[in-house]
C-alpha cells in the first residue's frame, strides 16, 4: 500500500490511521510526497511502485480539505 499526499504530516497521520482500522497491511506500506497535478511527480511515484512488481490498482482522491479536520 503505497499513501501519497502533498502534506507530509498528513501522510503520517493517514498511514497512522489506515493500520489502526486495517491492522498490518500484508507487503510494504509506504508513504511518498506527490503533487497529482505534476505529471513528473506522478511518474515518479509509478516508478517507485513498479520497483515493487508493479501496480495493480490505482485511486486518486485529490480534494480540498477543510481547515477543521477530524483527526
Amino acid at each position: 500500500m503505497l499513501l501519497a499526499d502533498v502534506n507530509g504530516d498528513a501522510l503520517v497521520n493517514a498511514l497512522s490511521k489506515a493500520r489502526e482500522v486495517v491492522g498490518q497491511v500484508p507487503g510494504k506500506s509506504e508513504t511518498f510526497l506527490c503533487d497529482v497535478s505534476k505529471e513528473d511527480q506522478v511518474e515518479a511515484m509509478v516508478k517507485h511502485v513498479d520497483g515493487w512488481g508493479g501496480l495493480d490498482v490505482i485511486f486518486n482522491n485529490a480534494g480540498i480539505m477543510h481547515a477543521k479536520v477530524r483527526t
